[in-house]
């Protein structure tokens, strides 16, 4: 059979990863927890940078983003056009209870801004310190698409559901509105 047949989880140690059509798609981070133990042991030639990078694709097919590309504390997550550089590249880690750090190429946590637990608090990167306010729960939305969640029970949000690059991500209440439903991609 081919690829092209076939869809075969890859579990990657902190997110799963599906192969389907000579494309790759990322499945929720909950199912790294129930690939197959054969199917690790298939992939251990990769780096692991390699298969737990992701890039996370908002409503408008863009992607988020380490702005400037800077590797300093507070620098904002935006949404900007997706390119192959390392700032678009997202890992996530296992922190507990269902919960995951999102780490940025600068090895630095996704972070709610000064653990706010009000609306429009900015999603920034942070040198992680294992707060509260740096665990998030990835929740399905249908179709492929995920809501993650901040620790304050709200969502990451692209603000005034803008299609514009450099449009700020924040925490909002959750809505179901599709500026707060993401894709997970390789």
């Amino acid at each position: 059979m081919s690829t092209r047949s076939i869809i075969r989880g890859v579990a990657t140690g902190t997110m799963a990863v599906a192969i389907a059509a000579g494309g790759a798609m990322v499945s929720s981070p909950q199912a790294a927890a129930t690939a197959p133990q054969e199917q690790r042991a298939s992939e251990q030639g990769r780096s692991a940078q390699q298969l737990q990078s992701v890039r996370i694709r908002t409503f408008a097919n863009k992607c988020l983003d380490v702005a400037r590309r800077s590797h300093a504390d507070r620098a904002p997550i935006i949404q900007y056009r997706c390119h192959n550089a390392p700032n678009q590249k997202f890992r996530f880690e296992r922190a507990g209870r269902g919960q995951y750090r999102i780490k940025t190429f600068a090895n630095k946590c996704l972070d709610v801004e000064r653990a706010s637990h009000a609306d429009r608090a900015r999603i920034i990167q942070y040198r992680c310190t294992n707060g509260a306010n740096q665990k998030f729960r990835v929740e399905r939305a249908g179709r492929g698409q995920y809501r993650i969640k901040t620790f304050a029970n709200k969502c990451l949000d692209v603000e005034r559901a803008s299609h514009a690059d450099r449009a700020r991500i924040i925490q909002y209440r959750c809505t179901n509105a599709a500026n707060q439903k993401f894709r997970f991609q390789r």
